[in-house]
């Protein structure tokens, strides 16, 4: 294995210091980032408790509050970059890892290889393995999909099903929904569409309807004159939504394609949990909104946030306990990256059932109030729930 200069080491833990969260993708540690430190369940015990570990930012070191495996002597002991690196490889591939081994893996993970030029060894073929392994679900987002043009040609308008939601032609026809009748297919029964990437080019996956309804009597969504309900193992084919093979809906914002202009030029983004709310806002003439496709935020959707421009978020998630929930969830986790503020519809379930002009009359006002000429005053309506 190369071995690294003692004037090397320096350096090399300095910029992993600087690139810290790059560590951690190559490590295969799912965390969170705070306000300064970075958040997570100690990879060297394999705990399950999401904050016993702790990166601190300012500081750059780690520490395990559960256990205390940063005085643990399989990371040095050490709560340096590079003890966390020993004590978490270790436990991942079953022998100890030493010192310049840590120093191999941080090197090679941010691309700093070129400071000692040796030849390459096994021990280095399996960091290498190891660095890929676990970044791939990082890579996942940076895949291109296929280009929304090839696709276009065999879609078939929804007629069917969002027609009867209030949905118009026009949304229709601007957000690809269609209708699958063709038996075997995937989305069969089902009214559909194409969730693109951040450039609307490429299609990263596919969401569908089922047009029926809720059965009271087995909790799926089949034909009402169905003869009888489903066996339970066929459940996962009468579900209200379905989503293509292989779709990440973590690493994706609905309508960012979109809407990315108009949060740039405003500073703003109204988060909602699905389409047809998206649907509904650009019907009242709002056009900076995005679904999350669910009610958790990913880190990477966050990213996505900022680098779109978004300095205030505006969750309008459904009217009930488990929306309310979500709300509350995001006000905590996002309170360090945007002002935040939690909107909930008067009378209905979700923005999707209001008319055009109830939202722009409840949405409009809110939209003001967070400008970016509002945000000179400091904390203002930061986390406030307006009804």
């Amino acid at each position: 294995m190369k071995r690294f200069r003692s004037q090397d080491i320096p350096f090399i833990q300095a910029r992993a210091c600087e690139r810290v969260a790059e560590v951690f993708d190559a490590l295969g540690i799912d965390y969170i980032e705070r306000h300064d430190y970075l958040q997570a369940a100690c990879p060297v015990h394999e705990g399950d408790n999401q904050r016993a570990m702790f990166w601190a930012i300012r500081s750059n070191h780690w520490q395990c509050k559960t256990r205390g495996c940063h005085c643990d002597p399989v990371t040095g002991p050490s709560s340096s970059i590079f003890g966390l690196v020993r004590g978490t490889m270790s436990r991942k591939t079953g022998k100890e890892w030493g010192f310049q081994q840590a120093v191999k893996f941080v090197a090679q993970a941010l691309g700093l290889e070129q400071c000692r030029a040796d030849s390459v060894t096994a021990q280095d073929i399996e960091i290498a393995k190891i660095i890929k392994r676990n970044r791939k679900k990082q890579n996942v987002v940076q895949g291109q999909g296929v280009p929304l043009a090839t696709m276009v040609q065999h879609l078939k308008p929804d007629q069917v099903y969002y027609p009867n939601r209030g949905i118009s032609p026009e949304i229709i026809a601007r957000y690809h929904i269609s209708f699958c009748n063709t038996k075997g297919k995937p989305m069969y029964k089902r009214a559909f569409f194409p969730v693109l990437d951040a450039t609307g080019r490429h299609v990263v996956g596919w969401s569908g309807r089922s047009i029926y309804d809720k059965c009271p009597k087995c909790g799926m969504h089949h034909h009402p004159e169905r003869a009888s309900c489903p066996d339970a193992q066929y459940g996962g084919v009468y579900t209200k939504w379905k989503h293509s093979k292989d779709f990440h809906g973590e690493l994706c914002l609905y309508n960012l394609w979109y809407a990315k202009p108009f949060i740039s030029k405003t500073g703003t983004v109204i988060l909602c949990e699905g389409p047809g709310d998206v649907w509904a806002y650009e019907a009242a003439g709002i056009r900076n909104s995005v679904a999350l496709l669910g009610l958790s935020m990913s880190r990477q959707q966050r990213l996505m946030l900022q680098n779109a421009g978004a300095l205030t978020v505006v969750c309008t998630f459904d009217n009930d306990e488990a929306g309310r929930k979500a709300m509350r969830k995001l006000d905590r986790d996002l309170t360090h990256y945007f002002r935040v503020f939690c909107v909930t519809p008067d009378t209905v379930k979700d923005v999707g059932d209001m008319f055009a002009e109830d939202i722009a009359a409840k949405i409009g006002p809110i939209l003001q109030q967070a400008s970016r000429a509002e945000m000179l005053s400091d904390g203002y309506g930061a986390g406030e729930e307006i009804r």
